[in-house]
């Protein structure tokens, strides 16, 4: 059962879960109109937030449906609206139907939880510290200066970085001193948004800096244009790439135009990939040059020869395997330094940057030691299905990262592993060696 309001009464209930709340509990949930032809159900029990960020005491249920109003942006989090100044994070909606703002997903791509090497350590509030969730939104609770507090992972949000302190709760790392620290999160760091491809306009004169933030004396005059890469944090300011090691920052341009395709999507070539063969892992989708699927797909274990184009889209990569088609590059293994005139090799590498790495690699000497015994996590059938033993080791053929920053690595063509319960023989960078996949394993069946 379900019930949701139109576009002109008021709301009457979330779902027959809230029917069944009290008389004061329902009067607390979203009251007003909202003028949209979307409907979306919230994926898990989820916080409402008013339209400065501030939880305001609300949950929603999880399962329930509700209409969706306009989209704004809270804290650097794409936020539905669903009441009267009454918000909800637009990553928990699920199954959208009807016409609906676009989702704005500039600030919820560099949203992720890394690993901490402080974990356990102690931190002392330096002021009055605010809570956030983790989605970076303010809870309203404050922690008092001088009060000390054990420490967990590491939220990235909003650009910035928290330190995690309870469930669904983080501090600002700039805001405390932690015991014998053995990492510096003011370092600077370098991810990407939905700018990546766009072209600005410098609209005040630009100091050109380098990886570290440090002038390099070159300035970039007022009015010309300029298309941008990646995003570099450093001592609390963004800069963007225009060039090999060279950035400017947000405060001095302004952005006047799109990325390639109207949805976020462009096309980059790499000529490292050109003439190699790839072997598919999955049965496939093609999408065209703009990430629209063109309806064919590719057979699992079929081998295709890669072209020089890359499609990034929807936080992901896909390389050409043929003019204006493209296939998902986490689901191919290249056959590094062949073409299909001479290899009828079957042993694959995740690619070919990775064959030439001293370091193990997805798909490249890295495996993973099960720390206790786990079930695997089944992509054909959304469910968890054999265990692995405590102990017993496994190849690592590709990680992928969730919009909750949960890593998971492919042990076999269907079959990954929760890499927080393992032991890797690498300490690479988890999240430059991952492919985003926002809904991957949210929402396995446990059977």
């Amino acid at each position: 059962m379900r019930i949701i309001r139109n576009r002109t009464s008021k709301i009457l209930a979330a779902s027959a879960v809230a029917i069944m709340l009290a008389p004061a509990a329902l009067s607390a949930m979203p009251q007003q109109t909202v003028s949209a032809n979307a409907v979306g159900t919230v994926s898990t029990t989820t916080p409402v937030y008013d339209s400065t960020g501030k939880a305001n005491g609300v949950t929603l249920p999880g399962g329930s449906q509700w209409q969706l109003g306009q989209q704004i942006t809270l804290n650097g989090v794409a936020h539905y609206q669903v009441g009267n100044n009454e918000y909800i994070p637009a990553s928990v909606v699920t199954n959208v139907t009807g016409q609906s703002n676009s989702e704005d997903d500039t600030n919820t791509v560099g949203r992720y939880v890394s690993d901490n090497p402080d974990t356990g350590k102690t931190a002392v509030a330096n002021t009055t510290l605010h809570i956030v969730d983790a989605y970076g939104n303010d809870t309203g609770a404050t922690l008092p200066a001088g009060s000390a507090w054990k420490i967990g992972s590491i939220l990235h949000a909003n650009k910035m970085t928290y330190y995690q302190v309870g469930t669904n709760q983080f501090i600002s790392t700039s805001d405390v001193t932690v015991e014998n620290p053995t990492t510096t999160i003011s370092d600077p760091y370098i991810s990407t948004d939905a700018n990546y491809g766009k072209t600005v306009t410098v609209k005040s004169a630009a100091n050109v800096v380098n990886d570290n933030a440090t002038a390099t004396g070159v300035v970039l005059p007022v009015g010309s244009q300029w298309r941008i890469a990646d995003f570099l944090f450093v001592n609390g300011k963004t800069y963007y790439k225009v060039a090999t090691n060279e950035w400017i920052s947000e405060d001095d341009i302004t952005i006047t135009g799109p990325a390639t395709g109207s949805n976020g999507s462009y096309i980059t070539n790499d000529s490292s990939n050109a003439g190699q063969t790839a072997t598919t892992t999955a049965t496939l989708k093609v999408l065209n040059g703009s990430g629209v699927p063109t309806g064919a797909t590719l057979p699992s274990g079929t081998r295709w020869v890669l072209g020089p184009e890359v499609l990034h889209y929807d936080k992901q990569l896909f390389y050409q395997v043929a003019t204006n088609e493209f296939v998902s590059a986490m689901y191919l293994n290249s056959d590094a330094g062949t073409s299909t005139s001479t290899s009828t090799s079957t042993t694959n590498t995740n690619t070919s940057a990775n064959a030439n790495s001293s370091l193990p690699t997805p798909g490249n000497g890295l495996t993973a030691t099960m720390t206790k015994n786990q079930k695997v996590y089944n992509t054909s059938t959304n469910a968890y299905g054999q265990v692995l033993p405590a102990g017993s080791t496994w190849k690592i053929g590709s990680l992928v990262v969730n919009k909750y920053g949960s890593y998971w690595g492919q042990v076999s063509s269907n079959e990954w592993v929760w890499i927080s319960a393992v032991q890797l023989n690498s300490g690479l960078n988890l999240k430059n060696n991952s492919y985003y996949e926002p809904d991957f394993a949210t929402n396995v069946v446990d059977q």
